[in-house]
Order: structure tokens, then C-alpha cells, then sequence
């Protein structure tokens, strides 16, 4: 059986009406890996409390999702993304011009990691 796979896929955020734009910015990233899923999705962590006489009193479990460390493992490159500040056109094309640019990039940053945690998450969809 032969299977054909792309190794880089491509995402249209809505951001700022980005999608109804002429040009919209185009987010180019890793297709998820075995490798690089065991890297970036996040494990529970398991705080059981026990009594001194060793009976459970109860626990958490927390799971700490890390958008940055997603983005970065994730990101290739941004595409159609420019910004005039004070004057000077700074493109934004990688995960260091993306965390280095203004807040106004926030909206931009929790979709992007949104986005990549559910292709994290999906389950390869198998058909005979």
C-alpha cells in the first residue's frame, strides 16, 4: 500500500477578516509527526493526596497547554504579513517575528495555537 502524505500544510486564519482579504495571510507549518506530537502535546500530571494512615484523600490532574513551545515545534513560515510601526514595514515571516511584534498580534498568536493543537490531537482518518 501506497501512501501519499505532504510534509507541509498550509492554514488561512480568520484574524482581522484576514480570509475575506485580497492577499490573507497564509500560515505554513509542519505536518504533525509521531515525533514531534510525543514533543509538543502536553501530559496530565497526576497530584494524589494520601492521609497519614495511607488512604487517598483525593487528587488533581493538570494539564498545562504551552501555545509557544506548539508554535515554534510547528511554525514554518507566515506569508502576506506586514506591519507599519512608526513609519517602518516590519514583515512578520517566523515564530520570533511573531512573538516579537506588538500585542496587537495576540488574537493572531491564540488562533495560530489553537489551531495547531487540534491538528495535533486529530486522529488520522483512515479509509480503505
Amino acid at each position: 500500500m501506497n501512501i501519499s502524505i505532504s510534509l507541509q500544510r498550509e492554514f488561512v486564519p480568520e484574524w482581522n477578516n484576514n480570509k475575506e482579504s485580497e492577499d490573507p495571510i497564509v500560515v505554513v507549518y509542519k505536518a504533525p509527526t509521531m515525533n514531534l506530537r510525543q514533543q509538543l502535546i502536553p501530559n496530565p500530571k497526576i497530584v494524589l493526596k494520601i492521609s497519614p494512615d495511607g488512604k487517598a484523600e483525593g487528587g488533581e490532574t493538570t494539564i498545562e497547554v504551552d501555545n509557544r513551545k506548539i508554535i515554534y515545534g510547528m511554525l514554518e513560515e507566515i506569508k502576506n504579513l506586514t506591519l507599519t510601526v512608526d513609519g517602518k514595514e516590519k514583515e512578520i515571516r517566523t515564530a520570533n517575528d511573531l512573538y516579537s511584534g506588538p500585542a496587537f498580534l495576540g488574537g493572531l498568536v491564540d488562533e495560530i495555537g489553537a489551531f495547531f493543537q487540534k491538528e495535533l490531537s486529530k486522529n488520522v482518518d483512515v479509509k480503505n
